[in-house]
């Protein structure tokens, strides 16, 4: 009997190498099948209901394409939000408009995608898509998930941007960003992994692109650092203040 060859494991490398180009292909093969599906099964009829009721009007969709995005996109008045597209999603409709959002490709094991995609798109993603919306300045999102082989684990879903999650996201980062990273403070965790994400999310590999026609950011980002400032000088009086009532209290414990 002739054994097999013993092949050693990979190099740590060449294992995120491979699992980058799995990656990759498969954001290709999950916006093409979602092309292809988009009128021979059920996405046509929720995404129009769906587009319908967001917009109080009848949408009509007649061409779905599926566009590759490789830039890295920063808001240059808050670094720390940053968004990397894997596609975006153009929708034709009847009457001539295009209706365009992101498109976010996801893989999961065959084991757990019924469990876990079967209702809607698992809820850990929800803040990655609303920052994604939000950079972009896009109105919508689609998230779609494959697993292997089977025709029936593919799952895809529609998601509209929310002004609210947008100020949450905005406050967030705009907290980490000048109270953490502008004054070298670490975040409050002891999880090295966590803290490794959030570098290699703050000084991500390559060039960005700043994007600048997005003006709910500017506007709330703006008034961020105005409220920051007053803060300052609100805080630089109370102490001054308190100051000023500390020699109060030394001086009536003299005459006393």
């Amino acid at each position: 009997i002739n054994k097999l060859p013993v092949v050693d494991a990979p190099e740590p490398d060449s294992a995120k190498e491979y699992l980058f180009d799995f990656g990759h292909k498969m954001e290709e093969f999950i916006a093409e099948q979602f092309a292809k599906r988009m009128f021979y099964e059920k996405f046509q009829s929720i995404f129009e209901t769906k587009f319908s009721e967001r917009y109080g009007e009848i949408i009509s969709i007649t061409n779905v394409q599926c566009v590759r995005d490789t830039h890295m996109y920063r808001c240059p008045e808050c670094p720390a939000l940053l968004a990397d597209f894997d596609f975006l999603v153009r929708f034709s409709l009847r009457d001539g408009r295009v209706l365009e959002g992101n498109f976010e490709c996801k893989t999961s094991s065959p084991f757990q995608i019924a469990e876990k995609w079967t209702n809607n798109y698992p809820a850990g993603y929800k803040d990655q898509i609303c920052d994604y919306m939000l950079v972009g300045d896009y109105d919508f999102a689609v998230i779609c998930c494959a697993a292997d082989n089977n025709f029936n684990n593919f799952y895809g879903y529609l998601e509209f941007r929310d002004e609210e999650m947008d100020k949450k996201i905005i406050s967030t980062v705009s907290e980490f960003w000048y109270n953490n990273v502008q004054t070298k403070t670490p975040p409050p965790t002891d999880n090295m992994d966590v803290l490794n994400a959030l570098t290699t999310y703050i000084e991500p590999n390559g060039d960005t692109v700043d994007f600048s026609r997005n003006p709910f950011v500017k506007r709330e980002v703006s008034s961020y650092l105005a409220n920051k400032e007053q803060e300052a000088v609100y805080r630089k009086k109370a102490d001054e203040y308190k100051e000023k009532a500390n020699i109060n209290m030394s001086n009536i414990a003299t005459l006393l």
